[in-house]
């Protein structure tokens, strides 16, 4: 049994809502992260363990010089990832400021951007 099996496992147990992956490549390691046939597999799977609950993955993304270029972001690999997902967001730092900015989405969101203050 595997770490994966591990956190299905307690989910299922616990009937945890939200769960968090950071780092999607370390957690769900392909032969080529850019194949999206492997990447569709991946998806599948994560869905059929995990059931209702929600998912959170974390990826690294290229770097962007504003939050303009939103539409233009994507998670390094594979583009089934972030096509399959119900909604895409980005933490940026822009110019010493921080926003989690909504990319992709599949519903109608009430904001895009939420900027976070330092402290």
């Amino acid at each position: 049994m595997d770490i994966r099996d591990d956190i299905v496992n307690e989910v299922k147990a616990h009937n945890i809502n939200l769960i968090f992956v950071d780092n999607q490549t370390v957690a769900f390691p392909t032969r080529d992260e850019n194949d999206n046939a492997e990447a569709g597999k991946v998806i599948a799977a994560i869905k059929e363990a995990i059931g209702k609950s929600a998912i959170w993955l974390v990826a690294h993304t290229s770097k962007v010089a504003s939050k303009t270029e939103v539409d233009q972001i994507s998670a390094r690999g594979a583009g089934a990832f972030e096509g399959d997902a119900n909604a895409v967001a980005y933490l940026l730092n822009i110019e010493g400021s921080r926003f989690l900015t909504l990319g992709k989405r599949r519903f109608e969101a009430d904001f895009t951007d939420i900027r976070f203050e330092s402290f």
